[in-house]
């Protein structure tokens, strides 16, 4: 019985390619080792971020106080802390420049008020809890410090659309213009002081 030249050449190559392709397996460590890194990045170098640390501006509203008819006021602030709703409020919270209060500019917003730690933003509602002195207040200068706050807060309408207030971590119904006192409020709710064109 003989064998055929061409069958015998074809179990060759049949068994020089399995060879081959046995032979390109990953071959089994002791160790984990890195296979393949991200371009521009090495094991020890975190990815960057943006967040806190970062600079950037905010806009906060303060009060030109226009004789039967006040009206907010915007101006910028320079941030170290990063761009949001919650850096706009602290930077409010800071004050009036001297500039500012060459130009006639107040703040309705009591000294020492403060933006306590519990303070957050979800899903489009900023809950912002303020400390006592903001009650410190009351009337007309109430309603237009509390303006000042929900346009600061809601000046992306995107990240805030409604605010709602807590007093030293108790819910609290603020004042409006024409609705009395709500549980949550938006710029709505304080559109005859919004800015003029």
């Amino acid at each position: 019985m003989s064998t055929h030249p061409r069958s015998v050449s074809r179990v060759l190559v049949t068994l020089l390619l399995v060879l081959g392709v046995a032979a390109c397996g990953i071959p089994k460590d002791a160790e984990p080792r890195l296979i393949a890194e991200e371009p521009g990045l090495s094991p020890t170098t975190p990815p960057a971020t943006v967040g806190p640390g970062g600079s950037g501006a905010v806009t906060v509203f303060f009060i030109d106080p226009v004789p039967d008819d006040p009206v907010l006021v915007e101006r910028e602030r320079a941030t170290e802390e990063g761009e949001g709703p919650i850096e706009a409020v602290n930077r409010l919270l800071s004050g009036i420049t001297p500039e500012e209060d060459a130009e006639g500019l107040i703040s309705r917003i009591p000294r020492g008020t403060e933006l306590r730690d519990t303070s957050t933003v979800d899903n489009g509602v900023a809950t912002l809890d303020l400390s006592a002195e903001i009650a410190d207040i009351a009337g007309p200068n109430q309603v237009q410090a509390y303006a000042q706050i929900v346009f600061t807060v809601t000046q992306d309408p995107d990240v805030v659309w409604r605010v709602r207030f807590l007093i030293e971590g108790e819910p609290d119904n603020v004042p409006t213009l024409d609705e009395g006192d709500l549980p949550e409020v938006t710029r709505g709710n304080y559109r005859d002081l919004r800015p003029r064109p």
